[in-house]
């Protein structure tokens, strides 16, 4: 699925998680599957709150990195699909 910078993204409340030497560790608790996030990927993480505009997100994360918005777009696309299908968020 590709995903417009107007999607509005939410956690859901299926997972726990925790925080390992700078890494996130997620497990949906109704699945039992493991996902570990690294890098750019935990920041990501962090600015995914209840409905939040994909674009807000794409903009902070050009602010920190030097990295054009179409390309961060598109680099984030099967990382939220990802999420997505492990049920760790909601995508509208």
């Amino acid at each position: 699925m590709k995903y417009s910078a107007n999607s509005i993204l939410s956690r859901t409340d299926q997972f726990v998680e925790t925080e390992i030497d700078g890494e996130i560790a997620l497990m949906n608790h109704e699945s039992g599957k493991f996902f570990t996030l690294a890098g750019t990927a935990v920041r990501s993480w962090q600015l995914i709150q209840n409905d939040v505009q994909l674009a807000d997100i794409v903009a902070t994360l050009c602010e920190e990195h030097d990295v054009e918005p179409s390309k961060c777009l598109e680099d984030l696309q099967s990382w939220l699909a990802d999420l997505e299908k492990g049920g760790l968020i909601e995508i509208r």
